[in-house]
């Protein structure tokens, strides 16, 4: 499933407080946070990050086959209110200051006050037509969105040059992803397809995450990049006779890492959350979907979007 962060990033371990329901493949429910004009879009489980001292909304919809979900009606609030749980409004204040809600577009506003772990809890008592309510089982209909926040952090060098137009900065953000993910010099980026141009600059990075997501799943990204990979560390140790697949791995993230990110660092919650997905999309396990999932784990990091927040300015504007 495709979705589409803007300035947050995410990681799936769930927070130990409560349990959701039911098994994330059994609910259709997404969530949509809406911060300076742009959604990110979250799978139902998914645990939202964002930093201390950012303001968003929440919006709470029902999974649909087209691109846009549909609207809720939905009562948010503490996660007592709604489903089994300990945690309570005053739990929630520790962590977040909640602002206006409206029920009727399945809607709550708050600001992050505090680094902690929280949650939002829901019940949906209406789906906007042509979507149904019967359409969402019933255990799914009340929940919990799992919600982190993390200390600012700072990248350690400077982002990339500013592009003077939108065309000039979708070609820069995409070859970015091809030396990044797919392991390409400067001078091998070569073609790509024109759905990938047309898609980053009528969406941004929506239309980046679409990028990611391919490349990780692509052939060459589970053969080239790790033999480029490979042939790198071969260069630099002095043990020619083999390197393990964890360290391998390792390499290969920490690069990806670098030239995504510009040197800054992810807390180790996300670092094990973007080796695991790796691990996975290499061996093979998940399928398409674990690659996919990495692919778009990458970009959601808000050390990317800060990393290219020059860039991505074009699509703020």
């Amino acid at each position: 499933m495709t979705k589409f962060p803007c300035k947050i990033f995410v990681f799936a371990a769930l927070i130990g407080f409560v349990s959701q329901p039911m098994l994330a493949d059994d609910c259709n429910i997404i969530y949509r946070i809406w911060q300076d004009g742009e959604n990110s879009y979250f799978d139902y489980g998914e645990t939202i990050v964002l930093p201390k001292g950012q303001k968003a909304d929440l919006y709470i919809h029902l999974e649909s086959k087209g691109n846009d979900p549909y609207s809720t009606l939905a009562e948010i609030g503490a996660p007592s209110n709604f489903i089994s749980s300990t945690h309570q409004g005053k739990d929630v204040a520790r962590v977040l200051r909640l602002g206006s809600h409206d029920p009727r577009k399945g809607k709550i506003s708050f600001e992050t006050t505090a680094v902690g772990k929280t949650g939002l809890g829901y019940r949906i008592t209406e789906v906007v037509r042509p979507g149904r309510l019967d359409d969402i089982p019933a255990a799914c209909r009340a929940g919990q969105v799992h919600i982190t926040v993390a200390e600012q952090q700072t990248s350690l060098v400077d982002p990339p040059p500013a592009a003077s137009s939108m065309n000039e900065a979708t070609q820069a953000l995409i070859a970015n992803l091809f030396q990044g993910i797919l392991r390409r010099s400067e001078s091998e980026i070569g073609d790509y397809p024109n759905d990938w141009f047309d898609r980053v600059e009528r969406e941004g990075l929506r239309g980046l995450i679409f990028v990611a997501e391919t490349m990780a799943s692509s052939t060459e990204f589970r053969e080239a990049a790790v033999s480029r990979t490979r042939k790198t560390l071969q260069s630099t140790s002095a043990n020619l006779s083999g390197i393990s697949q964890p360290v391998l791995e390792g390499q290969l993230l920490a690069d990806i890492m670098k030239d995504l990110y510009g040197g800054a660092r992810l807390d180790n919650a996300n670092q094990s959350l973007l080796s695991n997905n790796l691990s996975n999309c290499l061996a093979g396990r998940g399928g398409a979907v674990a690659c996919r999932r990495f692919g778009r784990d990458l970009v959601s990091q808000r050390q990317y979007f800060e990393n290219n927040r020059e860039l991505l300015q074009h699509w703020q504007r």
